[in-house]
């Protein structure tokens, strides 16, 4: 009897980089994630594992011999790396017994969209192996843990890391302006780690901002007009933007956009958010002329109650 096991996406809304020194941050499950199949051989004494992509292809494959510890055969290697780390934590740290599985998972969207191959992947080895995915999280790809909490929710969720701790709440995230918001692919598929590497070089006192960003956030959650969203969200970048000194992706590259473009988790890539003045095909066609094919509405990308 196979079992069966399933995780969501991510989007950051507010709280970037902040989110990791305690910013209250509300992050988005997506309606897109990542599944797992688990089938079981007793006679085979090696893990037989098959990750497949959003179009069926295989992008890695292997057998892991659980004595060794090692690959005896794989495709990609390159893509192998967390992914034994994680298998060796099982058998070492969890006891747990990986003789004779046959996984496969499978993407829901394209794995260059930043929307969680790896927290997805994490998310599901803990429901497999009855884990906690944030010990997971640590001793492979690390990060806030936001998109953990993403993974296992089914509506938009307040993260913040307070005195060592993680608070996860639901919130009550309920634009009556979504039919104005899409979500807008850059084409480039952003460093988390790299992008957190240069926020951790940043040497001053992030207290101020982060009480700002606390400030947006719950306002943001209470705003009933586009425009009053539109000024919060505009607020936020310019911060963000001078904690990291660097200029705002919309003066960067949409200057003469009629909306508000924002950044969302690691600046320079993956999704923006944007507020449409004119119809979503109009919105799309810009954006397309100027070689952006992948734009979202908010109904079709964020998971909903």
């Amino acid at each position: 009897m196979a079992e069966q096991y399933y995780a969501h996406g991510k989007l950051l809304l507010t709280g970037e980089y902040l989110v990791l020194d305690g910013a209250m941050s509300l992050a988005l499950p997506t309606r897109l994630g990542q599944r797992m199949e688990v089938k079981f051989q007793p006679d085979n004494k090696l893990l037989h594992w098959k990750s497949k992509d959003n179009q069926g292809n295989i992008w890695l494959e292997g057998y892991w011999d659980i004595q060794q510890q090692k690959w005896t055969s794989i495709s990609h290697p390159e893509n192998s790396s967390y992914l034994e780390k994680l298998l060796v934590y099982a058998s070492d740290n969890l006891k747990f017994n990986l003789s004779g599985c046959q996984v496969e998972t499978n993407l829901e969207f394209p794995n260059d969209w930043g929307l969680g191959s790896s927290s997805t992947l994490i998310a599901l080895l803990a429901q497999w192996w009855k884990a906690d995915p944030y010990e997971l999280l640590k001793i492979s790809f690390g990060g806030s843990g936001y998109d953990i909490a993403c993974a296992n929710s089914s509506s938009p969720i307040l993260y913040q890391i307070y005195q060592g701790s993680r608070v996860v709440k639901n919130a009550k995230f309920d634009p009556v302006f979504r039919d104005k918001l899409a979500f807008l692919y850059l084409g480039k598929k952003q460093n988390s780690r790299e992008g957190i590497q240069h926020y951790r070089a940043i040497q001053s006192d992030k207290k101020s901002w982060i009480k700002d960003i606390d400030k947006i956030t719950t306002q943001i959650l209470e705003c009933t007009s586009l425009q009053e969203f539109e000024i919060l969200i505009l607020r936020h970048e310019a911060i963000i933007s001078q904690i990291l000194q660097i200029p705002t992706v919309q003066s960067q590259l949409f200057s003469d956009y009629q909306g508000v473009i924002k950044s969302l988790g690691a600046w320079g890539g993956d999704f923006v958010l944007l507020t449409m003045h004119d119809t979503l095909a109009n919105t799309q066609s810009y954006f397309k002329k100027m070689g952006y094919d992948v734009c979202i509405p908010y109904v079709e990308m964020v998971l909903e109650e």
